[in-house]
């Protein structure tokens, strides 16, 4: 997939470190083709862990951001994640500005494990009804959310190659959340699942998409 001229992409995550797990590489090779790139964070994380470090966590984020060539949207008023699930109306109201800006939209798989992330993705699903507004909606990959369900669920069917550089930034920006490393997480680990992705379609490195909405 190749987005035209001067398209306008939205970046819609669950939490810091999302936009780089599920399409890192993506957001720096559509960057440096010129594109615009919007990352929005419309929720706070709530477990004890992160309760410590939000500011800590907003500010990896910004850096994450800036590496990969996009432009960090923080929420003027964040919803709690643990909420978010049974507040559609506030999370979609808080993300659809940036949707009717926007012409191609990566979020999360609705199939995702965490709560957070489906309510993310329910969210942009109402936000793009067809009858109302017309987007492309691409769902990516995270580790240790897509691949933890019962059974195997994320059905990619589109392929990004990225280059050396793509991933590189992307390994790069993940090193700005050394809180959140775990198995799947690392920079050597993002490596080898962006070759592991870009050999199933025959290219050095890719990340994988499924289109869930595509209008030309």
């Amino acid at each position: 997939m190749i987005p035209s001229l001067g398209s306008r992409i939205l970046v819609v995550v669950g939490h810091p470190d999302d936009e780089v797990l599920g399409c890192g590489g993506t957001i720096a090779k559509w960057s440096t083709q010129g594109h615009s790139i919007d990352i929005l964070l419309p929720l706070r994380r709530t477990d004890p862990k992160a309760k410590g470090c939000w500011d800590s966590l907003c500010a990896s984020f910004q850096k994450s951001c800036a590496i990969m060539g996009g432009r960090p949207l923080l929420a003027e008023e964040y919803l709690d994640e643990a909420g978010a699930i049974n507040n559609m109306r506030a999370l979609h109201d808080l993300i659809l500005p940036h949707v009717e800006q926007a012409d191609i939209i990566l979020t999360h798989s609705p199939m995702d494990v965490h709560q957070a992330h489906r309510a993310v993705s329910r969210a942009v699903e109402i936000a793009t009804r067809p009858f109302r507004r017309r987007k492309t909606v691409l769902f990516f990959e995270t580790s240790s959310s897509t691949d933890q369900g019962y059974m195997p669920a994320f059905a990619p069917n589109v392929w990004i190659e990225l280059t050396n550089d793509d991933i590189s930034k992307k390994c790069e920006a993940i090193k700005h959340y050394p809180s959140e490393r775990a198995p799947g997480r690392s920079p050597e680990h993002l490596r080898m699942k962006a070759a592991v992705r870009g050999a199933e379609a025959g290219l050095d490195f890719a990340e994988v998409f499924t289109l869930a909405r595509m209008f030309g």
